[in-house]
């Protein structure tokens, strides 16, 4: 039997936490300052279906439009990019070239 320490053996008995983000683009750069926390975000669901060109979709995306938030979600030709995920241990932060945008799934306002 091979030795396993208690760092992996704590990391594989834990169910992996569910870790969501919707950060605010415009013209290819970033415009929210919420960092890794991304737009607060109050409900949403996404549904996977491997059988469909779009597989993955979200309905019912509701995040925080207050008076302070408008200015930065009402311009024409901003997008959402929505972002879900797990994690059961600690990862290398996600780094991006500035003026750059990941290639991902995005919702247009």
């Amino acid at each position: 039997m091979w030795s396993v320490s208690a760092q992996f053996l704590d990391a594989i008995r834990r169910p992996p936490a569910i870790k969501t983000r919707v950060e605010v683009w415009r013209g290819g750069v970033r415009q929210d300052t919420f960092g890794d926390d991304g737009l607060p975000i109050y409900a949403g669901q996404v549904q996977v279906d491997g059988t469909k060109l779009t597989r993955r979709t979200l309905t019912g995306l509701q995040v925080d439009a207050t008076d302070d938030n408008w200015a930065l979600l009402s311009p024409v030709g901003t997008q959402l990019r929505c972002w879900a995920g797990s994690t059961s241990h600690p990862s290398p932060k996600r780094t991006e070239t500035p003026g750059t945008a990941p290639s991902t799934p995005r919702w247009t306002r």
